[in-house]
């Protein structure tokens, strides 16, 4: 990432952020199931790991997976 990238990172809010993140990520992988269809069967796995469920806490944010 260039310095552009990283100024808006540290920049944004960071639960818009994560928000705009899974939703390019569940993107990505809808485009990869529509343009080969013998990739449909792992995108049900793809979407989950798009949405994983991320809590904040006062410590920051944790992943669970």
């Amino acid at each position: 990432m260039g310095p552009q990238t990283l100024s808006a990172v540290s920049n944004s809010e960071p639960r818009s952020l994560l928000a705009a993140t899974k939703s390019e990520s569940a993107g990505y992988y809808r485009q990869i199931a529509a343009k080969s269809p013998s990739q449909q069967k792992f995108l049900k796995g793809w979407l989950n790991r798009a949405y994983k469920v991320i809590l904040g806490g006062k410590n920051g944010f944790k992943i669970f997976i």
